[in-house]
């Protein structure tokens, strides 16, 4: 599985266990879980830029490839 599913995924997974579960949490155990999905979030993204920033193979003219056109 990508990496890059992650990042939609889990702030999402987060957001339906806080706000299902939440009152079950303390309110600083609530804070740790959304601050270290966040984080892991940030991680991935990092990681997801330099991996197309620095080792995607240019194309001829030097330009990074298109993965998604616009129309």
């Amino acid at each position: 599985m990508e990496s890059t599913i992650l990042i939609l995924l889990l702030p999402f997974f987060s957001f339906l266990l806080l706000g299902v579960f939440g009152k079950w949490f303390s309110h600083k155990a609530a804070g740790l879980v959304g601050t270290a999905v966040l984080a892991v979030v940030a991680l991935l993204s990092y990681q997801t830029a330099y991996d197309y920033f620095f080792l995607t193979e240019r194309t001829a003219e030097g330009a990074l490839p298109t993965l998604i056109p616009y129309n």
